[in-house]
């Protein structure tokens, strides 16, 4: 019999294809090729040909991606300001990155509205660049979408040149110097990571709300965060476990799919992640699938993939969710550990797999903003951290996104706690004004604010105790942009 081709191999075929559907080579560390993968998939051109990347989509990238502004010092410095920890070059050496990078090396090009990096973009990809974009809509566009900006003069130090193509990274090649793969984090590490700007971003409370994300506490994901255990999907749980606990009464499928639809109305985007040994786990029992094995066509690429669980055809769509719903194909481990300890998480098995099937069908039908992530590689974190913020929070306060990725040789567990309570407190106001669809009534309001508070913190001990046992524990309190104070808090029993 033919072994199975998992997603791991699919990807790793990546390069057989044309270039021009595939333009990055590939790469054998999981979290670059997965970063690859979603440079593919979003990609963008625009109608004269300039290749564009989404702010929302820069922000959250880590050191990977190469960041390079071609404006002068009084743009650096003035309104629109520059984003933290980016390089300076001048238009008239853009050809020279060309020479200092392998063609597929991600590059973001940087200007006011993004005409000028979009030139320099397409002039990149002449000379041999295969990973190369713009900002779309430039620094105005990264403004408008809440995210903040640096004036600091330091930039106009971190000018590129041939000479001394990783400037700007020397925080960078510091860490990964102390560091062994693999090894817990000290307190040393925390600190070069954390203190260095390209691996903390910033978004203010009013964009997170209105079309932000909370991503999972995971170590894996490269991108910036805001971490909570679950991300979205995790949260969205909990409130309807504690509504059910409070109430009394089962919630019922039939009520998500409205449900879901108006919270995205209210909150925006919203995400949930798997990983590629899950994918891999499911692609195989799709495979032994009498009503699936010889209906799903065969895939090379894991950009096919992916199209392919984005919009599976109407007739394939219920035997797929039965796939999607199982544990073992789930790759977000909170969540998993919710299915095979629902007694411990104080919440229905049921409920879970209803959600995931509403979540699926919303997103196959209707829901572009219902993010499905997969992240690469295993687990290697050697911490976790806990963010705060030395201010109460209020709509203009602005929001460290952090990078779980401590110098490419190891990972952080990232959660933000402080974040996670206001964002609780919302989403527990958006329940309790849901009387058509949920149990719950005004006399509910302090019982259920309270039963979410008491869940999270279950929950959250629970899979740090099953993920994280005897993993340091810092607490980082940041006062202002680039300043912060670390305290280490003990070990995850």
């Amino acid at each position: 019999m033919e072994p199975v081709k998992t997603q791991e191999a699919v990807a790793s075929q990546s390069t057989t294809q044309n270039t021009q559907d595939t333009p990055i080579t590939l790469q054998t560390d999981p979290a670059k090729r997965m970063l690859q993968i979603n440079w593919n998939m979003n990609l963008r051109r625009s109608s004269s040909g300039v290749p564009y990347l989404t702010a929302d989509f820069v922000a959250e990238q880590g050191r990977e991606v190469r960041l390079f502004d071609l404006r002068g010092d009084e743009e650096l410095q003035g309104f629109l300001g520059h984003i933290p920890g980016v390089v300076r070059i001048s238009p008239a050496d853009i050809s020279v990155l060309a020479k200092a990078f392998s063609p597929d090396t991600p590059i973001v090009l940087i200007s006011n509205n993004g005409e000028r990096a979009g030139k320099a973009a397409i002039y990149l990809e002449l000379l041999g660049m295969k990973a190369v974009a713009s900002l779309g809509g430039g620094m105005e566009a990264w403004k408008k979408l809440g995210y903040t900006v640096s004036r600091h003069q330091r930039v106009l130090k971190r000018v590129f040149s041939l000479e001394n193509p990783d400037v700007g990274r020397e925080d960078l090649m510091a860490l990964r110097a102390s560091l062994k793969e693999g090894q817990k984090l000290e307190g040393i590490h925390v600190d070069r990571h954390l203190g260095d700007p390209a691996n903390v971003r910033w978004i203010r409370m009013a964009a997170l709300l209105m079309h932000g994300k909370r991503s999972c506490v995971d170590g894996r994901d490269e991108k910036g965060v805001i971490g909570t255990p679950g991300g979205d999907a995790g949260e969205f749980l909990l409130a309807l476990a504690a509504a059910e606990k409070v109430t009394g009464q089962r919630i019922e499928e039939t009520v998500l799919p409205d449900l879901l639809m108006a919270y995205m109305d209210a909150f925006g985007r919203f995400y949930m992640h798997t990983d590629t040994h899950a994918a891999n786990e499911m692609i195989r029992s799709i495979r032994q699938d009498p009503r699936l094995a010889t209906q799903v066509p065969f895939m090379e690429r894991a950009e096919e993939w992916r199209a392919f669980f984005d919009s599976p055809p109407q007739e394939l769509r219920e035997p797929l969710l039965e796939h999607l719903s199982k544990p073992e194909h789930i790759g977000c481990g909170h969540l998993r550990l919710m299915m095979l300890h629902e007694e411990d998480y104080g919440i229905r098995r049921e409920l879970i797999e209803a959600f995931l099937r509403t979540y699926h069908t919303s997103r196959w039908n209707w829901a572009s903003d219902l993010e499905f992530v997969v992240l690469g590689g295993a687990h290697n974190e050697g911490a976790v951290i806990n963010v705060q913020i030395n201010e109460d929070l209020q709509t203009f306060t602005k929001l460290p996104l952090v990078s779980p990725s401590c110098g490419g040789l190891s990972q952080f567990f990232v959660n933000h706690p402080q974040v996670s309570d206001y964002m609780r407190h919302q989403t527990a106001l958006f329940m309790l004004a849901q009387e058509k669809l949920l149990p719950l009534r005004s006399d509910h309001r302090d019982a259920f604010l309270e039963e979410i508070r008491r869940l999270s913190q279950v929950q959250m001990m629970n899979t740090l105790g099953y993920l994280a046992k005897g993993l340091p524990v810092y607490e980082v309190c940041f006062h202002a942009e680039r300043t912060f104070t670390l305290e280490e808090k003990g070990y995850i029993p």
